[in-house]
């Protein structure tokens, strides 16, 4: 056995005897040190390859430039403490993370802010054909009719049993 596999085993087995304590370490710096979490966020987007998130970020040339000091007085500075939900915003979504480019704000309005990427159009008909509304995206569509959007989607993209959503056709924009 080598050394590696010894210390994984190990580690393992020291976790089972004493349940929640890294997640208990965790809660409490979450809550005491809240721009931690988003100073790691952000540098496992643009550093980690094998993150999900990476190919928008790293792999796209992002770089992380701030440290948790940073981040923290960001933190003050934006008073990101009196936010329900704060999140770390980058200003011009195709720089990197530094100081003039990042501030915190509200994780409903960074979530409407991001880069279009594929977003396509879609069409509201009534049942006989004739269009309604033209929307920019389904997300868009969602908001504004109420209909759920993996319904629209579905309708649009022409799925078996998904012939109206919301009692409405809805069909792709094609260029």
């Amino acid at each position: 056995m080598s050394n590696k596999e010894y210390k994984r085993i190990y580690a393992r087995e020291w976790r089972k005897k004493h349940p929640g304590y890294n997640s208990l370490y965790s809660n409490n710096r979450r809550l005491s040190q809240p721009w931690v979490v988003h100073h790691n966020s952000a540098e496992q987007r643009c550093n980690n390859p094998r993150k999900e998130s990476y190919k928008y970020y790293g792999g796209r040339g992002i770089k992380m430039k701030l440290t948790t000091e940073d981040i923290k007085t960001l933190w003050f500075r934006d008073r990101a403490y009196l936010l329900k939900r704060p999140s770390l915003d980058r200003i011009n979504a195709d720089g990197d993370y530094n100081m003039a480019n990042c501030r915190f704000i509200e994780l409903s309005l960074n979530s409407s802010n991001h880069r279009i990427t594929n977003r396509k159009a879609v069409v509201q008909k009534n049942r006989s054909g004739s269009t309604i509304a033209v929307f920019g995206s389904i997300a868009e569509a969602s908001r504004q009719t109420g209909v759920n959007y993996k319904s629209i989607s579905a309708c649009a993209l022409g799925k078996k049993h998904y012939i109206t959503a919301g009692g409405f056709r809805w069909e792709h924009i094609t260029n």
